[in-house]
């Protein structure tokens, strides 16, 4: 019996996939940053092809790629199933290292090169966009046509936001049939990989590497068991969350009933001004005592009439 086919949307997957293969890593790359003829990349050398051993435990960004091409541009690549308040922050903070270390001792800021971040997200971050795709630059606030500069470039992908209702028949270009994969290659017939393989040829070395990582029992393994620790991280995530939210509860709850006492006196000040205004008591007066402003004394005055 055939073994079902791994999560390509796993950061170990992912990582055994793009990062043994610089042409399958290349298409990925082309087809989600969508360059110019004269900048589409044609090779690649992966910098980090290894995978730590104690990757199973970790879920700092061991498991992502970096790649440059032979001019000296740089790419970081990570496939993020874990999710992370502050996943943003860290993926500029990565950028901002790769970046700096572009220089040797000595060197000039002439020779810094462009540095991409390319991050598949397996869950949602920006809660207003409907996009699965954003893509950020840094650009004149004034006028966006004005980029300050291209060295910086970060890009964001959303899987869950892709259609799930989309069959592979109607993917219409690269990005989307790379995406419909992280979405749904585990349970993909074989009549949906022909039609993939025929929208995009490079997609079937990606389909063999897959199906010869599914079926080793030591890389399936490992596999189990990143899983099962990232099932139990999203475990403790959620009932942080719970905990968190059960707090903000107890606060509100709180908060709530020293505003009813508050209402509740309030509501009793009246009633009191409300007597003493049928006694014929000054206005002053009543508010003198009752705390209540003139203003308010006036207003129930008026009720009276």
């Amino acid at each position: 019996m055939e073994r079902p086919l791994l999560k390509l949307s796993t950061d170990f997957v992912f990582k055994k996939i793009f990062a043994y293969d610089s042409e399958i890593l290349a298409d990925l790359l082309n087809a989600v940053l969508d360059l110019p003829p004269g900048e589409i990349i044609s090779e690649l050398v992966v910098l980090n092809p290894e995978i730590p051993k104690d990757h199973m435990n970790s879920k700092t960004s061991l498991l992502d790629i970096r790649a440059t091409t032979k001019e000296g541009v740089q790419f970081i690549v990570e496939m993020q199933a874990f999710p992370q308040k502050s996943f943003i922050k860290r993926a500029i903070f990565y950028w901002a290292q790769a970046f700096s270390k572009q220089l040797d001792s000595g060197q000039g800021y002439g020779f810094l090169e462009r540095c991409y971040s390319v991050n598949f997200l397996d869950f949602n971050t920006f809660s207003e966009n409907p996009n699965y795709l954003s893509h950020f630059l840094l650009l004149n606030t004034e006028d966006p046509s004005v980029q300050l500069t291209d060295l910086i470039d970060v890009t964001f992908i959303e899987i869950k936001k892709f259609p799930v209702q989309t069959r592979p028949i109607e993917l219409k270009n690269n990005l989307e049939t790379w995406i419909y994969l992280f979405a749904h290659c585990e349970d993909l017939t074989e009549e949906d990989m022909r039609t993939i393989i025929d929208k995009n040829p490079i997609t079937k070395k990606a389909f063999d590497k897959l199906t010869h990582i599914s079926a080793d029992d030591k890389l399936r393994e490992e596999y189990d068991a990143h899983m099962r620790w990232q099932i139990s991280q999203k475990l403790e995530f959620n009932e942080a969350t719970k905990a968190g939210r059960e707090e903000g509860l107890k606060e509100g709850l709180e908060k709530g009933r020293e505003e009813g006492r508050e209402e509740g006196r309030e509501e009793g000040r009246e009633r009191v001004a409300l007597l003493m205004l049928k006694e014929g008591t000054a206005l002053e007066l009543i508010a003198k005592l009752t705390e209540l402003s003139l203003a308010r004394i006036q207003e129930l005055k008026a009720t009276l009439k």
